[in-house]
């Protein structure tokens, strides 16, 4: 006799499968046995599953500034989502990944007439739950963004990159002032963020958020 969690576990499977999750992912995070989960794609999507080796990190799947700014966006809903599932403390900024959770972000995300390739999320979670790369706060407009100094791509502020081109200001300008992000919650003399002039302007618990 299948049982309650059972059924949950089926559904997840379908949403994710309806959002075109990569079935590897898909098992991994409901449990639902691969012949199952191919013939449930068979039946929602109309073809074949895709298949291939998955994404080492979020940092390598990133393909745009524009892709980086609606990734920063999706976290910045299941954070949100997240802590008040758990009852996490406001100033937290620590987040796991929930299937249930991710599923209520994707629907969230839709309704902002917003798309975004589910299997990136996931990675996007996956990563920064792990440690692997940071959502931080940009030190210039104070946008959260994915970081990671080890690509171009995320080494600095999407949303400051993407104005500094609408402006025409040159790539280095925008890279000196918002590559080096607030991490963790805590700030080295280096890291201290400054105002317009270049002035030091403090900080404090809610910066981190």
């Amino acid at each position: 006799m299948i049982c309650a969690a059972e059924i949950i576990n089926l559904k997840n499977a379908c949403d994710l499968i309806r959002a075109r999750m990569r079935l590897t992912v898909v098992q991994r995070v409901t449990g639902v046995n691969s012949r199952t989960l191919r013939s449930l794609w068979h039946e929602i999507n109309q073809n074949n599953p895709s298949s291939g080796r998955l994404k080492d990190t979020v940092s390598n799947s990133i393909r745009s500034y524009e892709e980086a700014t609606k990734l920063a966006a999706f976290i910045s809903i299941y954070k949100t989502v997240y802590h008040n599932k758990n009852k996490c403390t406001f100033s937290s900024n620590s987040i796991q990944f929930d299937t249930q959770t991710l599923l209520e972000t994707w629907d969230e995300f839709k309704k902002l007439n917003n798309e975004i390739n589910i299997n990136l999320a996931y990675y996007a979670i996956r990563d920064i739950s792990a440690g692997i790369v940071q959502f931080t706060e940009c030190r210039v407009c104070n946008a959260n963004f994915i970081y990671d100094h080890s690509r171009r791509i995320t080494e600095i502020c999407p949303f400051c990159k993407i104005t500094a081109q609408k402006k025409g200001l040159r790539e280095r300008t925008c890279a000196r002032k918002c590559s080096q992000p607030y991490v963790s919650g805590h700030l080295s003399p280096q890291l201290e963020p400054k105002n317009l002039n270049g002035e030091a302007r403090g900080y404090d618990a809610k910066e981190y958020i």
